[in-house]
């Protein structure tokens, strides 16, 4: 995810735990190509999750240092390929912090605003999963409609296959076609919560 702010602009830690990596990215590989990250900060979190922190103009914490959610860790630059001033955001899942396939869609994670909740759909479906579905989200109460697709084909790894954040509360409906047809599902979106919809096609 890119958060396009200011040069300078201060970047917090999303949540409690240690400093693993604050450095460029220049020797050591956090996606295919030496230097894409540039100024690079990893905290590794409780179950193996790691949130990575890129572009940055100065790093303000060091390997080791455990820090809490919301503790000040660097300020927002334009290292590595970076093309303007912004942060580049990253939640990672496993063993491996290196690997770029373990990338989660950092929506997921995020507390949605009040008045809003998440949604993530799955697709379970007997044709090829990571086809990249365009799906259609119409909000009923004023047919305002959200287009999203799927994740397409690197992101086996992910357990859902599209992901929404700050959907203002009501109800929804969810339509994709593939081979079999049309499919739909009809749900609510609460205050606060995550919805999880999965689409088992036959």
């Amino acid at each position: 995810v890119e958060f396009q702010n200011e040069f300078g602009t201060p970047v917090y830690a999303a949540g409690d735990g240690e400093v693993v990596f604050a450095d460029t990215d220049k020797v050591t590989l956090f996606s295919q190509w030496s230097n894409f990250y540039g100024n690079l900060i990893v905290i590794k979190h409780e179950n193996d999750f790691y949130t990575l922190y890129a572009h940055l103009s100065t790093i303000l914490v060091n390997v080791g240092d455990i820090v809490q959610a919301g503790d000040l860790i660097g300020q927002v630059g334009q290292t590595g390929g970076a093309t303007g001033s912004h942060l580049h955001f990253e939640v990672r899942y496993g063993s491996d912090m290196y690997d770029r396939f373990t990338t989660q869609n950092p929506e997921l994670f995020f507390i949605p605003k009040d008045g809003t909740g998440a949604l993530s759909i799955t697709l379970n479906t007997p044709y090829d999963r990571n086809y990249e579905y365009p799906l259609v989200i119409t909000r009923l109460v004023d047919n305002f409609v959200y287009y999203v697709n799927s994740y397409t084909k690197g992101f086996e790894f992910n357990p859902e296959d599209a992901v929404l954040n700050n959907l203002p509360i009501g109800d929804y409906r969810i339509a994709f076609n593939d081979q079999s047809g049309l499919n739909e599902r009809f749900i609510r979106i609460e205050n606060g919560k995550l919805t999880e919809v999965v689409f088992e096609v036959k």
